[in-house]
């Protein structure tokens, strides 16, 4: 594989989409890098309005956190802290729910056909 370098304008990226399955009331949705085409990645931008959902996400993805506050509790594990400047990277099938405090921001790398 070959290095891949990015720099995407904000014009670059699709409207954002509803997405996810919200558990109360929060408002998730997603901006995808429309000029991007990676046979293996989707990029883009995540951001969900307070409350609670379940990850929905069955491949693979690291993601950086622009901007709010929230926490992540995966399936059988340790609740974990998130706020701006955190970056994570989720396993594929890594099922959990967020809890999101403040308006969360986050860009994303989802690594297709990673789910087995």
């Amino acid at each position: 594989m070959t290095v891949q370098h990015f720099r995407v304008q904000e014009t670059d990226f699709t409207a954002f989409a509803d997405v996810g399955a919200p558990v109360g009331t929060p408002v998730p949705q997603a901006r995808t890098a429309a000029d991007q085409e990676l046979p293996w990645a989707d990029v883009g931008i995540w951001e969900c309005s307070p409350g609670r959902l379940e990850r929905q996400i069955a491949e693979a993805e690291y993601t950086y956190f622009i901007s709010g506050k929230a926490r992540f509790t995966p399936d059988g594990g340790e609740t974990i802290e998130i706020r701006a400047g955190d970056s994570m990277f989720f396993p594929a099938n890594t099922k959990g729910v967020w809890e999101v405090d403040e308006t969360l921001r986050k860009s994303y790398v989802v690594f297709r056909n990673s789910a087995a």
